[in-house]
């Protein structure tokens, strides 16, 4: 195989000029790489290989290039193919696809080959087929290619089995050429011979983009079928660039504004660019800059770097692109299109050029000259804005006796400032200077005065004239504020008290306190500091309540020039309006610890509300401990939740029965917002233990008939609590007695993992006649949550030998009514011999029941109900008879035929799966709107037997799939199927149809078109007695209704063939059939029955009466 491989990718390479895979948007000379491709369904790389699909039944795949290619202005592509180890030659093949849905589109089945043109009539196939499917009208029978669709419908041409074997596992090479035009053309070859040449493609109109999706589609159908590989893959689009190149933006690199020499600008074009140089640029100026020039371009592709010097002076610089045509894409197109000066760009960014140094322009007085206030104020004014401007930037020039005399403070921003002068004590004058140490610079960087220490000085600023002596402005209390942290449950606290200049004579003696509450023996202790302010310490005395600092004015308290608080007069400068103290000395404790949940409890978990006598911080689960009685081991504080004055409490009961108490273990970590630690300081003394006790019950004795109600292991039914524990204690109680009936009560029981049930054992819920929708708030209803996303993941139920489960509805919560669903993992699964299912609703489970994972020999059904979504029942491993009877897959949950959910299920779902059995009996069973009722095969574990009896498989692509059965057979009894039945090649033992209504579905709503009834093959006999066969051909491409390749055939006994057309084909005996029996049946519209069978034939056609 790697020999004809190479030779295919040799003749693929030779079929283009030596540059034109070099310039070719994609090449694939193989796919030992598969970057850049998105693989979908069965498409896999193999090896240096991609397999589009295996040669399995019903398999799809696809392969698409990651990005939208253009298509539109001409494209050619080549690339090899083979089919090995295929089947027969229908439903199955490739097809190259144009689309426009998504890099994973992959559509339809078998004769789709992987696509289905209806749901976007846009799209283009170019199919190459071994086979003529008509529902996607092929025009040929036999191997062909063909355009689906053109302008013109379809165009195709026949390859025939003689001329081209499209099956004999060689490489072929296919090249596909499109020509753009009004409309299109497409021309098709198949190694290297032109099949289809010129046929009218209008890719324009369907891609208005002019970029598409490309890649392959492929399929196998529900018979024969083939591996598929796609070996190499070239890609060559006509591009067609006419559009000019522009210029996107001119933009700074460098600071703005600026005082360099040099500064830098990057332009951005629309796309990649040559022949950029500095004859493209110009220098726009104003204000007095000269000397500016453009000094070098530096880059590629669609940006450059402009270097520009600034010459000399201030202004603007704005760099312009000036267009001669110099400047072209990659495809020759000039800047702007063809013509000077149609691509120029004058809207760059501007750098301000500013290379002048800043200077002080004034220093003037804020406030009245002469003055006795303590704080004046100057407004600074610089010739342009500054920064870096603090108090270390100045400087006090004093005369007279002015001293202490100091600068506090700077404020403001751009070209002003203005500075705050204390201004000490004593007469005199006050100048305020500048003192330039290069800090305060302009936007540019130029340093005050330009570079250097000093030449920026300032020392001809206004003076102010200092007279404290004529001061006749009393002092006031600006304000009194808390120093420390409130609440508080401190022995001191301070205050601070600030007055509007400073003062003197202030003493414990010019305070008092006023309180609230119960607090008692507080008192001012101290006074510090001087100036305009004071510290003044308060003993908090005892009690619980507030404090607040009061100033009371005797004329003691006067300012530098004595002028007394508030002027002359006792009262006149009281203040009585500062900040509070919340004084809390009183320790938290703890109210009450009570219970959440009911006591008695069966409960894993249980939760505790404790109460403290007011809010409080630093609670965890170290604070908390059990006091148990009894034979409760393990239990523990697991979590502590709340805020404020409560906290809820989790506690895990742990194992055994008694009487567990919540417990306050105080160890001064838990304080109150004034930091009081629980039960005041000192661990112990806060402890709490006289909280509710929660008597535990985790062995509660069975009465003595057995019973074990759910309810009683606290299981609550409410939807929201986890009753997972209580229905695992009670099977596991019942189980430990020896057996019994675990009774789930009316309600919905939240199961948050998965249950199992013990041997002995029987789990029975209320039951409700199952209805559309499911009753869940009526009857006992178990609810599902685990395992979303994992399909092989733990059932939700496990049924060990001998137990039963009755008369409960489980629903799946979570699940979604998209296509795919969520995956689940089974809801039921055996493990055992005489597991049995009584009147069960599973109402949307992704896979329903497993008796085959297991042996469940003697395994017994009767009722089961649900709408599977993937699989319903699966039944293998078993040596030993089992029955199933009375079992609906059907839509309950979501009944709209044309939604995602019912989509889906008619896809991929399965009804009943059966693998090994022996004697397995099957009675009222229905199934409808899945893609396969009913399936047996070898699933690893052998083949198996069985009857069935009074089946319906409606809505369905396949009633019956036979794949193996061994050689005791299957026979199935009064059934009606819609729609057919098949019987692999594989199988080896006896199938028998008796009184078996077979109908058509020709209904393409419903997502199932039939054309043969039954296809049976296989070296074991197979038989239809007694049974009526109606609407078959439905796409009338003269199909007949039983197509039969089996060793031995049999059709007797009063079959009934329904025709409303003349000349149908009842029975085709192909060239596998060595023995025929094909007697006493009714053809409607005549006997037709075609023998193909070959010499040595053991063949006996007649009695088919017709009417």
């Amino acid at each position: 195989m790697r020999k004809t491989f190479l030779i295919a990718v040799v003749a693929l390479v030779g079929l283009l000029a030596a540059d034109t895979t070099a310039f070719a948007d994609f090449y694939y000379p193989d796919f030992s790489s598969i970057s850049g491709l998105t693989l979908v369904g069965d498409a896999v790389q193999d090896g240096t290989t991609i397999r589009i699909t295996s040669n399995k039944r019903n398999k799809s795949g696809a392969c698409h290039y990651s990005t939208q290619e253009s298509v539109t202005n001409g494209f050619e592509t080549i690339f090899t193919y083979k089919f090995s180890s295929p089947g027969t030659y229908w439903g199955q093949g490739i097809a190259f696809v144009i689309q426009d849905n998504s890099a994973g589109y992959l559509e339809g089945g078998g004769n789709g080959l992987g696509y289905y043109l209806p749901s976007d009539p846009n799209d283009i196939a170019i199919e190459i087929d071994p086979y003529a499917n008509v529902t996607i009208d092929d025009p040929l029978t036999g191997g062909h290619v063909s355009i689906q669709p053109t302008n013109n419908n379809t165009t195709a041409a026949s390859l025939g089995y003689g001329e081209q074997n499209m099956e004999n596992s060689s490489w072929h090479t296919i090249k596909i050429v499109y020509t753009a035009g009004s409309p299109g053309s497409m021309t098709v070859y198949y190694d290297d011979v032109p099949k289809i040449s010129n046929a009218s493609v209008d890719l324009s109109s369907r891609f208005p983009s002019g970029y598409a999706w490309v890649g392959f589609t492929g399929a196998t159908g529900s018979g024969p079928r083939e591996n598929q590989y796609i070996g190499a893959w070239l890609y060559d689009a006509v591009e067609g660039d006419t559009t000019p190149p522009e210029v996107s933006s001119v933009t700074r690199d460098d600071p703005n504004p600026t005082n360099a020499s040099s500064v830098d600008y990057t332009v951005t074009f629309t796309e990649d660019v040559v022949g950029v140089d500095v004859t493209d640029f110009s220098l726009y100026t104003t204000g007095g800059i000269t000397g500016a020039s453009v000094t070098s371009v530096a880059g590629s592709g669609s940006t450059r770097t402009v270097t520009v010097n600034t010459g000399s002076g201030d202004g603007t610089i704005r760099l312009d692109v000036v267009d001669d045509d110099t400047i072209k894409d990659l495809a020759d197109n000039p800047l702007g299109g063809p013509g000077a000066g149609n691509g120029d760009y004058n809207s760059g960014e501007v750098y301000d050029v500013d290379k002048t140094a800043p200077n002080v322009q004034s220093s003037t007085r804020d406030d009245p000259s002469p003055t006795s206030e303590q704080y004046v104020h100057y407004t600074v004014t610089f010739s342009e804005s500054v920064t870096g401007v603090d108090t270390t930037d100045f400087s006090l020039y004093l005369t007279g006796d002015v001293t202490g005399a100091s600068v506090t403070d700077v404020s403001g921003s751009g070209s002003t400032r203005t500075v705050t002068v204390n201004t000490g004590t004593g007469d005199g004058t006050l100048r305020l200077d500048v003192d330039d140490d290069d800090t305060i610079i302009d936007a540019a960087t130029n340093p005050l005065g330009g570079p250097g220490a000093g030449n920026g000085d300032y020392t001809s600023g206004e003076v102010y004239v200092i007279d404290k002596t004529s001061d006749t402005t009393p002092p006031e209390v600006d304000s009194i504020t808390r120093l420390d942290p409130n609440p508080t449950n401190a022995a001191s606290v301070d205050f601070l008290v600030t007055f509007t200049e400073e003062v003197v004579g202030v003493d414990v003696t010019d305070f008092s306190l006023t309180t609230g509450g119960g607090i008692s023996g507080a008192s001012v202790t101290s006074v510090s500091g001087s100036g305009a302010t004071r510290t003044v310490a308060v003993n908090t005395g005892s009690g619980d309540g507030t404090i607040r600092l009061d100033l009371l004015d005797d004329d003691t308290i006067e300012d530098l020039a004595g002028n007394p608080l508030g002027g002359e007069g006792v009262g006149n400068g009281d203040y009585t309006s500062g900040e509070v103290y919340d004084v809390d000395k009183t320790a938290p404790s703890v109210q009450s610890s009570t219970r959440d949940d009911p006591s008695p409890t069966s409960a894993q978990t249980v939760h505790y509300t404790v109460t403290f006598s007011e809010s409080v911080t630093g609670v965890d689960v170290t604070d908390f401990s059990l006091y148990t009685t009894g034979g409760i081991t393990g239990a523990s504080v697991t979590d502590v939740s709340g805020s404020g004055s409560t906290r809820t409490v989790t506690v895990d009961t742990g194992s055994g029965d008694g009487t567990l108490r919540l417990d306050v273990d105080d160890d001064d970590t838990i304080v109150d917002a004034a930091t009081n630690p629980l039960g005041g300081p000192g661990a112990g003394n806060g402890d709490y233990t006289s909280g509710e006790v929660y008597e535990i019950n985790k062995s509660t004795p069975p009465p003595n008939n057995g019973i074990y109600n759910v309810r009683d292991w606290g299981a609550q039914g409410d939807g929201v609590t986890d009753d997972t524990s209580a229905f695992q204690n009670a099977m596991n109680q019942a189980a430990s007695d020896g057996g019994g009936w675990v009774m789930v009560p009316a309600g919905k029981y939240k199961i948050a993992t998965h249950l199992t049930i013990p041997s002995e054992v029987m789990l029975e819920g209320i039951m409700c006649t199952p209805s559309v929708p499911v009753p869940l708030d009526a009857g006992s209803t178990l609810l599902a949550v685990e395992g979303a996303g994992s399909p092989s993941g733990t059932p939700f139920i496990t049924m060990n030998a001998n137990s039963t489960l009755s008369g409960l509805n489980i629903y799946y919560p979570n699940q979604t009514k998209t296509n795919p669903p969520v995956s689940y993992p089974w809801t039921v699964r055996g493990n055992g011999q005489g597991c049995a299912i009584r009147n069960l609703t599973i109402v949307n489970p992704y896979q329903a029941v497993d008796f085959g994972t297991n042996a469940c020999n003697l395994h017994s059904i009767n009722g089961l109900t649900g709408q599977p979504l993937y699989k319903g029942l699966y039944v293998d491993n078993c040596t030993k008879p089992g029955t199933i009877q009375n079992v609906r897959f059907v839509p309950i949950w979501d009944t709209d035929t044309g939604g995602a959910v019912i989509t889906y299920t008619r896809t991929n779902g399965t009804g009943f799966l059966f693998g090994k059995t022996d004697g397995e009996m099957g009675l009222e069973l229905r199934v409808t709107n899945m893609n396969t009722s009913f399936e047996w095969d070898n699933y690893g574990n052998g083949t198996g037997n069985g009857h069935f009896e009074n089946i319906l498989a409606d809505l369905t692509s396949i009633a019956f799939d036979v794949q193996e059965v061994d050689a005791k057979g299957l026979q199935i009894c009064n059934a009606h199927a819609m729609t057919k039945a098949v019987v692999s090649s594989d199988n080896t033992g006896p199938v028998r149809f008796v009184c078996v209504s077979f109908v058509g579905n020709d209904n393409s709503a419903n997502g199932f078109i039939t054309s043969e009834i039954a296809n049976v093959a296989g070296s074991g006999p197979v038989g239809f007695s007694m049974c009526s066969f109606d609407k078959w051909n439905r796409l009338n491409n003269g199909t007949p209704a039983v197509i039969a390749n089996s060793y031995t055939f049999k059709c007797d006994q009063g079959g009934n063939f329904l025709t409303e057309r003349d000349n149908e084909i009842k029975v085709r005996l192909n060239s596998g059939v060595r023995n025929a029996h094909v007697v006493q049946n009714r053809m409607q519209r005549g006997a037709h029955v075609q023998n193909y069978t070959t010499s040595g034939a053991q063949v006996d056609i007649g009695g088919n009466p017709g009417w």
